[in-house]
């Protein structure tokens, strides 16, 4: 499409939709009070196997009961978000299978089950998942 290589290309595309995913949630959601909502569990989540190993099961499952209050919390302050990613995910995958779909790419490294060559959603997904965990770091996402 840009006169590089499929492989080059799907890579940019990649590392790019990578970093606006990672910035979108990085704006869209309060990171300190994700950040509060993680510890606040990690909590919980010790109080319930302290409980559970003293036999105190009605602490255990009040504990329990908050937890799941602040998962449902955490996935609130984070379903806007999933939401406009979800959205530039979709966008993404056509512009991919409109430019991409009858490209062969062939990996510099043999892949177990895949090979050396294979379509780009495999190269896509192989590259994605790291390259998001890299700039949610970056970003301080949590």
């Amino acid at each position: 499409m840009f006169g590089l290589e499929p492989i080059t290309e799907v890579t940019i595309f990649t590392i790019l939709l990578a970093f606006i995913i990672s910035l979108i949630y990085r704006v869209l959601v309060d990171q300190k009070e994700v950040k509060r909502i993680k510890e606040q569990l990690k909590s919980y989540s010790e109080k319930i196997k302290k409980a559970q190993k003293s036999g105190n099961m009605k602490e255990a499952n009040k504990f329990t009961d908050e937890m799941l209050r602040l998962q449902r919390e955490q996935f609130g302050k984070t379903f806007k978000p999933m939401m406009v990613t979800l959205l530039v995910f979709l966008v993404a995958i056509e512009f991919f299978k409109a430019h991409y779909s009858k490209v062969v790419i062939t990996s510099p490294f043999s892949l177990p089950l895949a090979g050396t060559e294979f379509g780009w959603f495999v190269w896509y997904f192989l590259l994605i998942i790291p390259t998001t965990m890299v700039f949610r770091k970056i970003l301080g996402v949590e």
